[in-house]
């Protein structure tokens, strides 16, 4: 995917399912983060965590209220499935009101989040 386009309708529907609430400004500086040559083997490569290999390490997912690119129903869906499989170490959920890509504003409580994670 070549995000470094000029296609404005692109551009427009990128920025709604990734950062709706985002300038035009801190959506494009996002958008330079992303590689345009990345492989599409990445996105289908089997990434199922195996109970005999995952689970051990405590874990926090951060719930994004504002995902378009992960509604909610999934995100618990998946938070539900992992701890099925690792019931001994289910996640810890926080949730953030943020878009898929947080905006800096949106960041800094994500920050907060990551800061005690690591105390």
């Amino acid at each position: 995917m070549n995000w470094r386009t000029a296609d404005r309708a692109f551009l427009a529907a990128a920025k709604e399912a990734l950062m709706a609430g985002a300038s035009e400004g801190e959506f494009l500086a996002m958008l330079n983060t992303l590689l345009p040559d990345e492989s599409l083997l990445v996105s289908a490569a089997d990434a199922r965590g195996r109970k005999n290999a995952w689970g051990r390490v405590p874990r926090t997912y951060i719930r994004h209220t504002r995902d378009r690119m992960i509604p909610l129903a999934l995100q618990d869906r998946m938070i539900r499935e992992a701890d099925a499989a690792t019931p001994d170490n289910p996640f810890e959920v926080r949730t953030v009101e943020a878009g898929h890509a947080a905006t800096a504003a949106e960041y800094r409580r994500i920050s907060e989040i990551l800061d005690g994670l690591a105390k």
